[in-house]
């Protein structure tokens, strides 16, 4: 199975353009979804200093954070757990 990649990009958008860009992504911007509703379920681990939680507070772009991830809530979809390092 070939897995896909998600990338991510945050933008600062100035108070007096929000307005403006909802508007433009709601109306002009060819989104789609991807996936059927679904719950996903993360828990992210961290260290026993919180060295993760505070790099997310400081604003580290480059760091590693450890989660495992499902969907749905059924016993099944539980076993298909995934681990993830990002």
């Amino acid at each position: 199975m070939s897995e896909k990649y998600r990338y991510e990009r945050k933008y600062l958008v100035p108070l007096y353009l929000e307005d403006y860009l909802a508007n433009l992504l709601q109306y002009n911007a060819n989104l789609f979804e991807e996936y059927a509703p679904r719950q996903v379920t993360s828990i992210y681990f961290d260290t026993l200093n919180f060295s993760s939680a505070s790099q997310n507070i400081d604003g580290e772009s480059n760091r590693f954070k450890f989660r495992i991830r499902h969907y749905n809530k059924s016993l099944s979809d539980f076993k298909k757990s995934i681990f993830e390092i990002k």
